[in-house]
């Protein structure tokens, strides 16, 4: 079984190339495509020196769906893994996630950041009131509706036509994911939340746009 890893990456200089080494480690048949989405903070630079990946460029940013919507094109067969270049998920538990797909035609995996973890924090709290309305409207039980760790068949990922271009792409997934009928399995992964001193990028603002996606979304495949 393939593995594709989607990498979109934006102003991440310091960690970029952890993650890039981690995935280059991993014991399976893969590729990895990269995609820096209009970087400014020497991120291109790094990304020029490694070996191993496909490197595609835009040349402003455009946003984290824009990234995966371009990413996407250079994937014809086998598992697709959305990977983010910060370190907040561990890169070594992903093969876990593609080995959980039992049917590769109907099974989506999940790597929920929520189970287990119990931290009274803004993005918690946010993450757990957008699963709440999400399984609301969808008649869904999901834990963790905007983890980047959504693992499915690329036959499946291209049949949904995302057209987010920001954060909200997360939310895209999941509701045209639900209101296709596929089965949505949650394993949950390790997490490490970043500050925003330390590059967090999504903000509060951004809420609304995940939400509108929700609802745009519900019913469209």
């Amino acid at each position: 079984m393939r593995v594709n890893y989607l990498v979109p990456v934006y102003n991440e200089r310091d960690t970029v190339k952890k993650v890039v080494d981690k995935l280059s480690a991993l014991p399976l048949d893969k590729e990895i495509i990269v995609v820096d989405d209009g970087s400014t903070d020497g991120t291109s630079e790094v990304l020029s020196s490694l070996n191993g990946i496909r490197l595609i460029r835009h040349d402003k940013n455009r946003g984290k769906g824009a990234a995966i919507i371009t990413g996407l094109k250079e994937i014809s067969e086998g598992i697709v893994v959305i990977q983010d270049a910060d370190l907040e998920l561990d890169p070594s538990e992903t093969p876990a996630l593609a080995r959980a797909i039992k049917d590769r035609g109907r099974d989506v995996v999940f790597g929920t950041r929520l189970k287990g973890h119990r931290a009274l924090t803004m993005g918690y709290i946010c993450n757990h009131l957008l699963a709440a309305f999400t399984n609301l409207i969808f008649g869904s039980s999901l834990t963790d509706v905007m983890t980047c760790y959504k693992v499915m068949d690329v036959r499946i990922l291209k049949a949904l036509k995302l057209r987010s271009a920001g954060f909200d792409v997360e939310a895209e997934i999941t509701a045209k994911l639900l209101s296709s009928g596929y089965r949505i399995k949650e394993v949950p992964v390790s997490y490490r939340m970043r500050t925003k001193k330390e590059g967090k990028k999504i903000r509060l603002v951004d809420g609304a746009g995940v939400l509108y996606a929700l609802l745009r979304s519900k019913g469209k495949v």
